[in-house]
């Protein structure tokens, strides 16, 4: 179990450095550094994401680690079901200029924030049924 936990660590702090630079180059408007930091971002998640996956395989979710995990797959889907809405009108925002480029901001910002939230709610029920979880 422990040789499955440093790599999906290391994956998460990675995941959370990008995440933090995303947020950090979008709020400065460093476009190019965005778009690089949204793809490390999602690339590092999608690490983090498999390591998790293969940590989960050697643990038995019941009781409230059960109750825990279903919970933390509904926020899974909350968290990347805000990925189209995001990249939609991050496209828009890219691409807008005139009347309402501030709205289109705006709303991208929320979204954003919204996302962000979403990411550390879903990590956060992922550590604690990981941790009320029982080894195989």
């Amino acid at each position: 179990m422990q040789q499955l936990t440093l790599p999906f660590i290391a994956w998460l702090v990675a995941t959370v450095l990008a995440l933090g630079v995303t947020v950090w180059s979008g709020v400065t408007r460093r476009r190019t550094s965005h778009y690089v930091a949204i793809a490390c971002m999602f690339g590092t998640l999608a690490m983090a994401i498999y390591h998790a996956e293969r940590i989960g395989r050697e643990l038995v979710f019941e009781g409230w680690a059960g109750t825990l995990h279903a919970i933390h797959f509904g926020a899974v889907v909350i968290t990347f079901g805000l990925v189209p809405p995001l990249f939609i009108t991050g496209f828009r925002v890219a691409r807008g200029t005139g009347e309402n480029a501030g709205a289109r901001r705006r709303t991208h910002g929320k979204l954003a924030y919204a996302f962000v939230v979403a990411v550390v709610v879903t990590c956060s029920l992922g550590a604690a049924m990981t941790v009320l979880a029982t080894p195989r």
